[in-house]
């Protein structure tokens, strides 16, 4: 969840996924059409289109959006009533407990450092997920993180505190499935010279595959995801730059060869600023990595 603090206007928020989806040959689904209409009516400072890509199927109905400003207790509320729109289709049923329980009565609101909306769509209404992910201020809110931790079953892993200690900030997310399933996510976000830390970097290669490190210089920062579903960890890589992805990024790692025509179609128009690639650990086991998210995104200007 890279930060930055300047808005997109609607034209650009539009034209950005606009290209995606006829890139991608998406029509109607549900809620997509609700989810623009959200983008739209508030002000943002990013929005990514993405693909995950599992065994050379690619699933491109993914988008994220950062919303503008810093008064996040307002900006839960227009999420709640989003979801609550989404929810009033008859067969979907969002589990909203989890969110509710989270934000509780006198939660402090200032320890957000940002706040994103995603929905990952499937042809099946089941399959699809709405997704609310928070960037937060790990040494502000010390009773928060042992929430997420704790629903994780991270809480008695000593090292992930030796993490903690050395992140710039914690992404919180809630995945709600529009059949009632729910998990969550925390992602440990970390500059790359954190990697001189000898501590730090012996964990590192104790908690993930060795060679999952090998791009890291190539990044503005990198985060090592964790779910409540998933025994399996997830690697971040935020890249400095588009070009690096064909040149460093793919020496460091092999990818199918589907990740270039994924890529050609957004550097043939020059269309996104930034991307980010996501890894889970157990593909760093074979010669070739078959599964893996490409996310491109642009940000708000001065």
């Amino acid at each position: 969840m890279p930060l930055t603090d300047f808005s997109i206007s609607n034209k650009q928020v539009l034209k950005f996924i606009s290209y995606h989806k006829t890139s991608f040959d998406i029509g109607y689904i549900y809620p997509l059409d609700l989810f623009e209409r959200f983008a739209t009516i508030n002000k943002l400072t990013m929005v990514e289109c993405s693909c995950k890509v599992k065994q050379n199927i690619v699933y491109p109905m993914r988008f994220d959006i950062s919303l503008f400003g810093s008064n996040y207790a307002q900006k839960l509320n227009h999420v709640m009533l989003f979801f609550q729109e989404i929810n009033s289709r008859v067969g979907v049923n969002l589990n909203l407990e989890w969110l509710t329980t989270f934000f509780d009565r006198g939660f402090k609101f200032s320890a957000i450092l940002g706040f994103n909306v995603a929905i990952d769509l499937r042809t099946e209404l089941k399959d699809s997920r709405i997704k609310l992910l928070i960037g937060l201020n790990n040494q502000e809110y010390p009773e928060k993180v042992e929430t997420a931790l704790k629903s994780c079953g991270l809480e008695s892993q000593q090292g992930i505190r030796t993490l903690l200690i050395h992140s710039s900030y914690l992404v919180i997310g809630f995945d709600l499935y529009l059949d009632g399933r729910y998990d969550s996510q925390l992602d440990i976000t970390l500059k790359p010279d954190v990697l001189q830390n000898t501590e730090v970097h012996q964990y590192l290669l104790n908690l993930i595959s060795a060679s999952a490190l090998r791009p890291v210089p190539l990044c503005n920062e990198f985060a090592v995801s964790f779910s409540q579903m998933s025994k399996d960890k997830a690697i971040y890589y935020d890249l400095k730059n588009l070009d690096d992805f064909s040149t460093g990024f793919s020496n460091c790692l092999r990818l199918s060869e589907v990740s270039k025509t994924i890529h050609s179609i957004y550097r043939s128009h020059s269309i996104a600023t930034a991307m980010g690639v996501v890894v889970s650990d157990n593909e760093f086991r074979g010669d070739i990595i078959q599964n893996f998210n490409l996310k491109y995104r642009i940000y708000g200007r001065t």
